[in-house]
Protein backbone atom coordinates (compact mmCIF):
# COMPACT_ATOMS: atom_id res chain seq x y z
CA UNK A 1 0.00 0.00 0.00
CA UNK A 2 1.14 4.00 0.46
CA UNK A 3 2.82 3.61 3.56
CA UNK A 4 5.65 1.30 1.68
CA UNK A 5 5.83 3.29 -1.41
CA UNK A 6 10.10 3.93 -1.61
CA UNK A 7 10.66 7.65 -2.14
CA UNK A 8 14.02 9.27 -1.79
CA UNK A 9 15.65 11.20 1.40
CA UNK A 10 13.96 15.04 0.41
CA UNK A 11 10.36 12.95 1.19
CA UNK A 12 11.06 11.44 4.68
CA UNK A 13 9.81 13.02 7.55
CA UNK A 14 8.38 16.17 6.08
CA UNK A 15 6.78 18.29 8.79
CA UNK A 16 2.68 19.06 8.37
CA UNK A 17 2.62 21.69 5.97
CA UNK A 18 1.08 25.10 6.21
CA UNK A 19 -1.73 25.93 4.66
CA UNK A 20 -1.49 29.99 3.35
CA UNK A 21 -4.60 31.64 3.49
CA UNK A 22 -3.71 32.76 -0.38
CA UNK A 23 -2.77 30.64 -2.94
CA UNK A 24 0.49 32.09 -4.52
CA UNK A 25 2.54 29.45 -6.51
CA UNK A 26 1.60 26.85 -8.71
CA UNK A 27 3.84 23.48 -9.29
CA UNK A 28 3.62 21.95 -12.78
CA UNK A 29 5.34 18.19 -13.36
CA UNK A 30 4.42 15.52 -16.14
CA UNK A 31 7.34 13.39 -14.92
CA UNK A 32 10.16 12.55 -16.70
CA UNK A 33 9.28 13.60 -20.22
CA UNK A 34 6.05 15.55 -22.19
CA UNK A 35 5.41 13.68 -24.76
CA UNK A 36 1.80 14.91 -25.50
CA UNK A 37 3.16 18.39 -25.01
CA UNK A 38 0.69 19.10 -22.32
CA UNK A 39 2.94 21.95 -20.57
CA UNK A 40 3.15 24.10 -23.70
CA UNK A 41 -0.82 23.83 -24.02
CA UNK A 42 -1.40 24.82 -20.84
CA UNK A 43 0.74 27.79 -20.87
CA UNK A 44 -0.57 28.62 -24.08
CA UNK A 45 -3.81 28.58 -22.76
CA UNK A 46 -3.61 30.39 -19.49
CA UNK A 47 -2.07 33.01 -21.71
CA UNK A 48 -4.61 33.62 -24.50
CA UNK A 49 -7.44 33.55 -21.84
CA UNK A 50 -5.62 35.93 -19.15
CA UNK A 51 -6.33 33.41 -16.43
CA UNK A 52 -4.52 33.34 -13.23
CA UNK A 53 -2.66 36.48 -13.30
CA UNK A 54 -2.40 36.67 -9.47
CA UNK A 55 -0.31 33.54 -8.96
CA UNK A 56 2.94 32.18 -10.02
CA UNK A 57 3.88 29.19 -12.27
CA UNK A 58 7.23 27.04 -11.37
CA UNK A 59 7.44 24.18 -14.25
CA UNK A 60 9.70 21.70 -13.96
CA UNK A 61 10.82 20.28 -17.40
CA UNK A 62 11.53 16.51 -16.85
CA UNK A 63 15.01 14.66 -18.42
CA UNK A 64 13.73 13.49 -20.97
CA UNK A 65 11.26 16.55 -22.08
CA UNK A 66 12.89 18.26 -25.47
CA UNK A 67 10.55 21.58 -25.15
CA UNK A 68 12.29 23.51 -22.67
CA UNK A 69 13.15 26.19 -24.90
CA UNK A 70 10.00 26.36 -26.69
CA UNK A 71 8.47 26.58 -23.22
CA UNK A 72 11.13 29.76 -22.28
CA UNK A 73 9.68 31.77 -25.25
CA UNK A 74 5.84 30.47 -24.79
CA UNK A 75 6.08 31.86 -20.97
CA UNK A 76 8.00 34.96 -21.91
CA UNK A 77 4.76 36.86 -22.13
CA UNK A 78 4.13 36.62 -18.55
CA UNK A 79 6.58 37.24 -16.09
CA UNK A 80 4.65 34.85 -13.36
CA UNK A 81 5.78 31.73 -15.35
CA UNK A 82 9.17 29.91 -14.61
CA UNK A 83 10.75 27.25 -15.72
CA UNK A 84 13.47 25.00 -14.39
CA UNK A 85 15.39 22.54 -16.15
CA UNK A 86 17.52 19.49 -14.19
CA UNK A 87 16.09 19.80 -11.45
CA UNK A 88 18.13 18.37 -8.06
CA UNK A 89 15.71 19.53 -5.28
CA UNK A 90 12.10 18.52 -6.76
CA UNK A 91 11.47 18.11 -2.78
CA UNK A 92 11.95 21.99 -2.34
CA UNK A 93 9.48 22.64 -5.02
CA UNK A 94 6.76 20.56 -4.02
CA UNK A 95 7.40 21.79 -0.02
CA UNK A 96 7.35 25.69 -1.30
CA UNK A 97 4.25 25.40 -3.55
CA UNK A 98 0.70 26.44 -2.55
CA UNK A 99 -1.35 23.68 -5.25
CA UNK A 100 0.83 21.04 -7.74
CA UNK A 101 -0.61 19.90 -11.43
CA UNK A 102 0.92 16.80 -11.81
CA UNK A 103 0.65 13.75 -14.17
CA UNK A 104 -0.61 10.67 -12.08
CA UNK A 105 3.01 8.88 -11.58
CA UNK A 106 5.44 8.56 -8.91
CA UNK A 107 4.85 12.07 -8.37
CA UNK A 108 1.46 11.83 -6.92
CA UNK A 109 3.48 9.72 -4.10
CA UNK A 110 6.01 12.51 -3.13
CA UNK A 111 3.48 15.42 -3.50
CA UNK A 112 1.36 13.07 -0.49
CA UNK A 113 4.78 13.12 1.26
CA UNK A 114 4.82 17.13 1.38
CA UNK A 115 1.48 17.55 1.57
CA UNK A 116 0.74 19.10 -1.35
CA UNK A 117 -2.72 19.76 -2.25
CA UNK A 118 -2.69 18.36 -6.25
CA UNK A 119 -4.75 18.49 -9.28
CA UNK A 120 -3.60 15.32 -10.99
CA UNK A 121 -4.23 14.11 -14.81
CA UNK A 122 -3.14 11.12 -16.76
CA UNK A 123 -1.33 10.50 -20.06
CA UNK A 124 -0.55 6.48 -19.64
CA UNK A 125 -2.58 3.48 -18.89
CA UNK A 126 -0.30 2.92 -15.99
CA UNK A 127 -1.42 6.28 -14.18
CA UNK A 128 -5.08 5.54 -14.40
CA UNK A 129 -5.53 3.61 -11.33
CA UNK A 130 -3.49 6.05 -8.81
CA UNK A 131 -5.69 8.64 -10.52
CA UNK A 132 -9.02 7.44 -9.67
CA UNK A 133 -7.86 5.70 -5.87
CA UNK A 134 -5.96 9.46 -5.09
CA UNK A 135 -9.75 10.99 -6.33
CA UNK A 136 -11.93 7.94 -4.36
CA UNK A 137 -11.05 9.05 -1.12
CA UNK A 138 -10.91 13.09 -1.23
CA UNK A 139 -6.91 12.81 -1.33
CA UNK A 140 -6.17 14.85 -4.88
CA UNK A 141 -8.66 15.96 -8.09
CA UNK A 142 -8.53 14.08 -11.10
CA UNK A 143 -8.80 16.33 -14.09
CA UNK A 144 -9.03 13.63 -17.27
CA UNK A 145 -6.96 11.65 -19.14
CA UNK A 146 -5.02 14.21 -21.71
CA UNK A 147 -4.94 11.37 -24.63
CA UNK A 148 -9.29 11.38 -24.83
CA UNK A 149 -8.90 15.18 -25.39
CA UNK A 150 -6.06 17.13 -24.28
CA UNK A 151 -8.25 20.82 -24.76
CA UNK A 152 -11.13 19.13 -22.58
CA UNK A 153 -8.58 18.35 -19.33
CA UNK A 154 -7.23 21.74 -19.65
CA UNK A 155 -10.21 23.28 -19.15
CA UNK A 156 -11.23 20.84 -16.52
CA UNK A 157 -7.45 21.45 -14.75
CA UNK A 158 -8.15 25.11 -14.39
CA UNK A 159 -11.79 24.92 -12.60
CA UNK A 160 -10.06 22.35 -10.13
CA UNK A 161 -7.63 25.04 -9.74
CA UNK A 162 -10.03 27.82 -9.92
CA UNK A 163 -12.02 25.25 -6.93
CA UNK A 164 -9.14 24.36 -4.94
CA UNK A 165 -6.97 28.23 -4.84
CA UNK A 166 -10.65 29.82 -3.70
CA UNK A 167 -10.83 27.61 -0.87
CA UNK A 168 -8.13 27.12 2.06
CA UNK A 169 -10.03 24.17 4.09
CA UNK A 170 -10.33 22.06 1.20
CA UNK A 171 -6.82 22.15 0.49
CA UNK A 172 -6.00 21.54 4.28
CA UNK A 173 -8.12 18.91 4.29
CA UNK A 174 -6.33 17.31 0.90
CA UNK A 175 -2.75 18.28 2.48
CA UNK A 176 -3.95 16.01 5.89
CA UNK A 177 -4.87 13.54 4.10
CA UNK A 178 -2.19 13.49 1.52
CA UNK A 179 0.07 13.07 4.49
CA UNK A 180 -1.13 10.63 6.47
CA UNK A 181 -1.04 8.54 3.76
CA UNK A 182 2.59 8.66 2.67
CA UNK A 183 4.99 10.05 4.70
CA UNK A 184 8.32 8.95 2.75
CA UNK A 185 9.35 5.93 5.00
CA UNK A 186 8.53 3.01 2.73
CA UNK A 187 11.84 2.14 1.35
CA UNK A 188 12.53 1.15 5.48
CA UNK A 189 9.18 -0.40 6.41
CA UNK A 190 10.03 -2.91 3.13
CA UNK A 191 13.43 -3.16 4.18
CA UNK A 192 11.90 -4.32 7.54
CA UNK A 193 9.55 -6.28 6.29
CA UNK A 194 12.14 -7.93 3.73
CA UNK A 195 14.52 -8.69 6.79
CA UNK A 196 11.91 -10.53 8.78
CA UNK A 197 11.69 -12.73 5.54
CA UNK A 198 15.17 -13.77 6.29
Amino acid sequence: GPSYIPLRDGFQSVPRKIIRNKTEKILITTGGSDHFGFTEKFISFIIENNLFWDMSFDIICGKFCSRADLLSDISSARENIKIFSNVQNIAEHMKTADIAISAAGTSLYELSACGTPAVCFTLADNQLENAKAFAEDGTMLYAGDIRSSIGETIVRICDCLTLLANDKEARKQQSEKMQSLVDGKGAGRIAKALVKMI
